[in-house]
């Protein structure tokens, strides 16, 4: 920093002293590196070893592949939320149906999707979809995990937050009932004034194991 010039001093003179400055400049001159094409080489060569004794290794520049998240706009977000609200409604409409009612509803999503587009195509494929789901549930065929949910109360806030403690992929329906009490028990350490933990079984078409590791 000494080697600044301090336009403080004799700010109020009319000659400025560039001493400093012209010191700072021999000194930059005198110390400075700068990297050369050939130091680059030397440096890639240490880093990235080329099978070709006195060669450089080839460097390629990764970017990234995700897309460039655009701008969302005060419309665009009310729409939005209005579409994810209306969503929300399809799905609760479709939990409340039957099977039979499910696969009727299937056919004429998709009747409707030849005339006024693939939206009604995503309605159809959202019934197979649930209606597969109660058929695992009716029946117990599949792949079944016993999962154990610890809901806990937050304080302050008038809502509870859900995690996943501890789970196990089964095989067969019957095998993940045992597997979810003994789970419940190894896990009941959990169980605190804000906590509680409860069984559940889910196939696999309605839950998947978390990617992060359950503590």
């Amino acid at each position: 920093m000494s080697m600044f010039p301090d336009f403080r001093d004799g700010a109020t003179g009319k000659v400025v002293d560039f001493s400093r400055k012209l010191k700072r400049k021999q000194f930059h001159q005198k110390h400075r590196w700068e990297l050369s094409r050939e130091h680059l080489d030397w440096i890639a060569t240490d880093v990235w070893p080329s099978d070709d004794e006195g060669g450089v290794g080839k460097v390629t520049v990764a970017s990234g592949r995700a897309p460039k998240r655009p701008p969302l706009t005060y419309d665009a977000d009310l729409a939005l939320r209005d579409i994810h609200s209306a969503v929300a409604g399809i799905q609760f409409k479709l939990e409340q149906l039957s099977e039979p009612a499910l696969k009727g509803l299937a056919f004429e999503a998709r009747e409707k999707a030849e005339l006024e587009g693939d939206l009604w195509q995503g309605v159809a494929a959202e019934c197979d979809h649930r209606r597969e789901i109660k058929s695992r549930r009716r029946t117990g065929r599949g792949v079944w995990f016993a999962v154990i949910e610890a809901e806990r109360s937050l304080p302050g806030r008038d809502y509870t937050e859900v995690d996943e403690v501890a789970f196990e992929k089964c095989q067969v329906r019957k095998a993940a009932v045992s597997a979810a009490r003994r789970l419940l028990k190894e896990k009941a350490d959990t169980l605190d004034e804000q906590t509680m933990l409860r069984a559940a079984l889910y196939c696999d078409l309605e839950w998947t194991p978390p990617k992060r590791r359950l503590t």
